[in-house]
């Protein structure tokens, strides 16, 4: 509640959300406004008039905000109790490698295809009405977005990572007649998702009540920029932003990560160190990213992360895939029998592997701090 207090106190103060540092720009204050009080410009959380919430409604903004979540409690109403020591990865069933055995979703994945298979087998079979996922926006190519998509063919849209925050909340209120629903996101996304599910209001709980299952991906982004940012940055690099056809990344081994952003136009491709880009932009740079400790998507239903980069042959790239609750378990099965989906259900010995990537190490480090802050208010 001191947390929700706090917030509150900052709605009432405009100056205090244009932006946050806090923000991950994960679009849940737009979707819960009942008003449209807060819009998304520039990738900038801004809010306009929120005088205009009544008394019943002040707050729901902030109450869907993942940065305000007690992940303790939200834990205990996922899986029914807290992780225990050894589970860094968070509760699960089982563990496995996967990846498509659809030709054309694996051939434009940026790993294994997982989560771009899953989704496909949830609206082939009639799992789900519809799906939102994250896509590079029409006409901007360096700019991600949500896209709600109820056709199988479409997934491809989402092929691919994306390096910059997207509002995949944004349009929950758009999602028509369908009943059951697939979300994508990032851990901060299934955060606000699972913090609304189970919110005392039912203002959020409508928003959410018809998802059905939710994809969560790995996050290591140790500090992010917002499109905007790098969309003014490659401009003065005299990069036309009317020539971008797309925007990937290069590895530069096993467990560095991304080094470089590759800018694909019509006239070629152009690199951009993240080492350049982080020094040119530092004041641009979200902090919140430095602040978050789910690595793995802890509280999603299915968990889907790239264990090697995409640069190896593509016989060798797979993913690594958590399950983590009954109706995960059964999608997973369904993309199997349909043989979209090949799993191999791993060990110890490939959970020690995953824990050797940086971003892991460096958010379950921020975990442990976080669970001896609560330990400590607690006593």
């Amino acid at each position: 509640m001191e947390k929700l207090s706090k917030g509150l106190a900052l709605v009432q103060n405009v100056e205090a959300c244009i932006p946050s540092d806090e923000c991950r720009r994960c679009g849940a204050c737009i979707a819960a406004c009942p008003v449209n009080a807060v819009s998304l410009k520039d990738y900038h959380v801004k809010v306009n008039g929120c005088t205009a919430c009544s008394e019943r409604l002040v707050g729901l903004c902030v109450e869907a905000c993942p940065t305000t979540a007690d992940y303790d409690e939200l834990e205990r109403q996922v899986f029914g109790r807290l992780r225990r020591p050894g589970e860094g990865f968070g509760i699960y069933r089982w563990v496995s490698k996967a990846i498509s055995l659809h030709p054309e979703l694996r051939k434009q994945a940026y790993c294994g295809g997982t989560a771009s298979a899953l989704t496909y087998a949830a609206l082939s079979s009639g799992f789900v009405d519809a799906a939102i996922i994250c896509s590079w926006g029409d006409g901007e190519p360096w700019r991600p977005g949500p896209r709600i998509i109820r056709d199988p063919k479409d997934v491809v849209y989402g092929l691919g990572s994306k390096y910059f925050p997207s509002p995949n909340l944004r349009d929950l209120g758009k999602l028509g007649d369908a009943e059951r629903v697939l979300f994508v996101g990032l851990p901060c996304h299934v955060t606000a998702v699972r913090k609304m599910q189970y919110s005392d209001n039912r203002v959020l709980r409508n928003l959410t009540k018809r998802i059905r299952v939710i994809i969560g991906t790995f996050c290591g982004i140790p500090a992010m920029l917002t499109a905007e940012s790098f969309a003014a940055h490659i401009t003065k690099h005299k990069v036309p932003l009317d020539k971008i056809t797309h925007v990937t990344s290069v590895c530069s081994s096993l467990f560095q990560g991304v080094r470089a952003y590759r800018v694909h136009t019509t006239m070629g491709s152009v690199d951009f160190p993240v080492l350049f880009l982080l020094r040119d932009l530092q004041k641009e740079r979200l902090r919140c990213s430095e602040n978050c400790f789910d690595y793995s998507s802890d509280l999603a239903d299915i968990s889907v992360g790239g264990t090697i980069p995409p640069e190896l042959p593509l016989r060798y790239i797979s993913n690594a895939l958590f399950v983590r609750t009954s109706v995960g378990e059964e999608l997973v099965e369904l993309a199997c029998n349909s043989r979209l989906l090949s799993t191999r259900k791993m060990g110890s010995l490939f959970l020690r592997g995953l824990r050797l990537f940086p971003p892991y190490w460096r958010k379950r480090t921020r975990y442990r701090k976080y669970r001896k802050e609560r330990d400590a208010e607690k006593r």
